[in-house]
């Protein structure tokens, strides 16, 4: 089936709801997170660096979007601004109903207890200074939860429900954790105060491959039984394709592909998804059957304090065409919500292509 003759478009901000027959944890609309350029004396403004760039998705309650892309994308700006650890410059957030970037400072710290993030590096996010337990407490302790047998009492609880049993690990120190170990603690004391919404930034990239699979089955176990709503942030698309429900590819700040996971992998509409799915390593024959022939991107991501003008892709697209110089694509309507943002769904550019690639073909 092909593209439809007249797609329907979404400006930047305009809300994009992820299977809207569910409730919606979270709903982000037209976020920004923008760093001035100064220069000079004077220090006066003279650009600024479009970390993320008018970015919008919503996550069902109980499910997990999977945000990917390359190194300086703008994928964790994109999650700690979600949670305002770092101040949107624009756009709105709101998880389980309330407006996250209405909130003022009191407001923000009593509703942080509902969102919580596990980092990158275990090693770097956990105080060495303090013993495991004093660690899962933390977030009690500043949220005024319970007393200190209680709190105890719940840093055991959890250790337990992370593999990690309580009376070997409560009273030790970072130091003597191994990589996974460490995950297992921030996972732990994200989850301790019963969060609806977590952002997992990269939680598996500083672990051997060995062990990311049991951490990927310890996130998805507490999902199930916490009932909690995931944002995934990850480099790796074939660790996402593994995790998430629903797929959001990222570049140069902007979301440039979204939709249900299975839908991307098998029908990927934007030329920037068919490279990153044609370098994933296959392991089944139905792999190789899905998988892009070999997409070589040329060239280096472009700076972000001078990105190019349309479409932002277009320096490295194999399929690019002189309207992609003109324009700066919207997202379009590929699918049953699929969205792509890219002028070979538009058909007035498509015709302008000197070769239509089949791709934008069911």
């Amino acid at each position: 089936m092909s593209a439809p003759s007249a797609p329907e478009t979404r400006s930047d901000g305009a809300p994009i709801v992820l299977d809207d027959g569910r409730e919606q944890m979270v709903r982000v609309e037209g976020l920004k997170k923008h760093y001035p350029i100064r220069e000079g004396v004077l220090r006066r403004q003279t650009g600024a660096v479009k970390a993320v760039d008018g970015i919008s998705f919503s996550i069902p309650t109980g499910e997990t979007l999977g945000l990917v892309g390359e190194s300086g994308c703008g994928k964790t700006t994109a999650g700690k601004s979600v949670l305002r650890i770092r101040e949107p410059t624009a756009g709105t957030v709101e998880i389980d109903g309330r407006d996250v970037t209405a909130l003022s400072s009191s407001e923000l710290k009593s509703f942080r207890r509902n969102m919580q993030m596990v980092y990158q590096d275990p090693t770097s996010s956990l105080n060495p200074r303090r013993k495991i337990g004093s660690i899962i407490t933390e977030p009690m302790k500043i949220h005024d939860v319970g007393d200190e047998a209680s709190r105890r009492e719940r840093a055991e609880e959890l250790l337990d429900l992370v593999g990690l049993p309580a009376a070997d690990f409560v009273d030790r120190y970072p130091s003597a954790l191994s990589g996974g170990q460490k995950q297992r603690v921030g996972i732990a004391r994200a989850v301790s105060l019963n969060p609806k919404f977590v952002v997992l930034d990269e939680p598996t990239s500083a672990l051997d491959v060995s062990v990311q699979a049991r951490i990927v089955d310890l996130l998805e176990d507490l999902q199930d039984r916490l009932e909690l709503t995931y944002l995934f942030i990850s480099h790796d698309l074939a660790l996402v394709r593994n995790v998430a429900d629903w797929i959001g590819i990222m570049y140069l700040g902007r979301i440039v592909e979204i939709g249900r996971a299975e839908r991307v992998f098998r029908h990927p509409r934007h030329p920037y998804t068919r490279a990153l799915l044609s370098a994933i390593p296959v392991v089944s024959d139905e792999d190789e059957t899905l998988k892009p022939p070999e997409i070589v991107l040329e060239g280096e991501i472009p700076d972000p304090r001078n990105q190019p003008s349309g479409c932002s892709f277009r320096t490295r697209c194999p399929e690019a065409f002189d309207g992609c110089a003109n324009r700066d694509p919207p997202l379009y309507r590929v699918g049953d919500q699929h969205f792509a943002r890219c002028l070979l769904h538009d058909d007035e550019d498509a015709a302008a292509a000197t070769a239509t690639p089949d791709w934008i073909h069911e």
